[in-house]
């Protein structure tokens, strides 16, 4: 099922019959950026259009997805991977018996073909959230200092973007530590973190239709 929204920025779709971690999903998720590499759009470059280094490096493999699509993929999970993989779901009802809210999944959300992000789960109509499970010595460390890895807090802000949703809860999540196993912070619209992706994401779109204008002289590509 899919459902059309909107956002600031214009129209999105929701695609509830997309299963994250599926061929389908790496499928949709070719030449877009998500939440997961948003933040390099955050880093101010020296070039004229201000996007960074790394901004460059990621619209260089996201044009070569673009054109050339993704291969089978064969998903690889290292072992921080597939502990966040196995304790998800229990992360998941740990949020809901705390908050009396409820989760619902949803594959994947895009906005054109440049743009989406893939969320750990949406509540009502508002809210999100993301989850992490982190190992024990990190846990304390966000449980003491409550400070928010810096491409953390650009994954919740870059789902708030994408989504025009009005709160994100952060979720980090530790089964081990009894009565405090589940830490929840609210996030809502950065403006200074919106502010500086409405010039990036412009910018960002621009010159990869400047890339991809060589390529459609030659074959009849035609991107936007």
């Amino acid at each position: 099922m899919k459902v059309q929204s909107k956002n600031h920025k214009g129209e999105i779709t929701y695609h509830y019959d997309i299963l994250q971690n599926t061929q389908e999903w790496h499928e949709m998720r070719a030449g877009r950026i998500g939440g997961t590499s948003a933040s390099t759009l955050l880093v101010k470059g020296k070039s004229e259009d201000g996007l960074g280094a790394g901004a460059y490096t990621m619209m260089y493999q996201k044009v070569h997805e673009l054109l050339n699509g993704v291969e089978d993929v064969v998903e690889f999970k290292n072992d921080a991977q597939q502990r966040g993989h196995d304790l998800e779901p229990i992360a998941k009802k740990r949020y809901e018996e705390i908050t009396n809210n409820v989760i619902n999944d949803v594959g994947y959300i895009s906005q054109g073909i440049l743009f989406g992000c893939s969320p750990d789960g949406l509540v009502g109509d508002d809210g999100g959230v993301e989850i992490k499970c982190p190992m024990g010595k990190e846990y304390v460390r966000y449980m003491t200092t409550m400070d928010i890895d810096k491409s953390y807090f650009a994954q919740v802000q870059w789902c708030l973007y994408i989504t025009g949703r009005s709160w994100w809860d952060f979720i980090y999540f530790h089964p081990d530590f009894k009565n405090c196993d589940c830490i929840i912070r609210r996030y809502k619209p950065c403006a200074d973190t919106f502010q500086l992706w409405d010039k990036t994401t412009k910018a960002y779109e621009q010159r990869i239709i400047e890339i991809t204008e060589k390529y459609k002289e030659e074959t009849g590509f035609r991107l936007l």
